[in-house]
């Protein structure tokens, strides 16, 4: 994936906190380590260089500005977007190998997996706010 996304100038744990970023919308940098299993530090240096790179905006919480919130950028929308096509067919590729039941079953384990991811957004976010309050 690294080999992939290096034209992007972006590393695969680059492109995993994106999609974090995307899929809770503006997650403070802690509720983006919870989910994705890792620490504050590593998410911030992440984010540190996603941002030097033009690909998200780090912000302080309008209610606690303590809290640092990222958001992705036009500029990472349209390098998905462009993307999409060609890096959905590698995707395909590495998984053609799969019976049917095992693609059913790969399927079922990731959406289970990214309610999991959901879940412990949506908790970390609801303690950051009784906190804030």
């Amino acid at each position: 994936m690294d080999q992939l996304l290096r034209e992007d100038g972006l590393t695969t744990q680059q492109a995993a906190l994106l999609t974090v970023i995307d899929a809770i919308s503006e997650p403070s940098i802690g509720q983006a380590a919870e989910a994705l299993g890792t620490t504050h530090q590593n998410v911030r240096q992440l984010a540190d260089a996603l941002e030097r790179k033009g690909f998200i905006r780090i912000a302080a919480d309008p209610a606690d500005r303590r809290i640092r919130r990222l958001a992705t950028t036009a500029q990472s929308d349209a390098t998905w977007h462009r993307r999409s096509d060609a890096d959905q067919r590698q995707v395909l590729e590495w998984f053609d190998q799969l019976t049917a039941g095992e693609a059913r079953d790969l399927f079922r384990l990731l959406l289970k997996a990214q309610a999991s991811v959901r879940a412990a957004a949506t908790s970390s976010k609801r303690r950051s706010d009784e906190q804030a309050s």
